[in-house]
């Protein structure tokens, strides 16, 4: 098995943390190198954590939905920090 995850690494689950706004609260989340930061919102919502109005900073730069761990370099045990959206869409009308 170990042959197969160093062949394939971005099958490998991690942990990462996630640090609330408040910080207060920090969550550890098991993710793949290969999850965007749409689907650690979406293990978040599965742990009770509402984060859909705030972004994701790793190293004071934001991330975008569509973005990977792996992407950025982000490996097990970092902390991705949650931010509220400073730039709110503008509602339609």
């Amino acid at each position: 098995m170990h042959t197969v995850l160093k062949l394939f690494p971005h099958w490998a689950k991690t942990e990462v943390g996630v640090l609330h706004p408040d910080g207060q609260e920090l969550v550890l989340v098991k993710v793949k190198p290969n999850d965007t930061m749409k689907q650690i919102r979406l293990h978040l919502v599965k742990q009770g954590i509402t984060s859909w109005k705030m972004d994701f900073t790793y190293k004071g730069r934001k991330l975008g939905e569509n973005e990977t761990l792996e992407g950025n370099r982000i490996t097990s045990g970092a902390v991705l920090l949650l931010v509220k959206d400073s730039h709110p869409k503008p509602s339609r009308t």
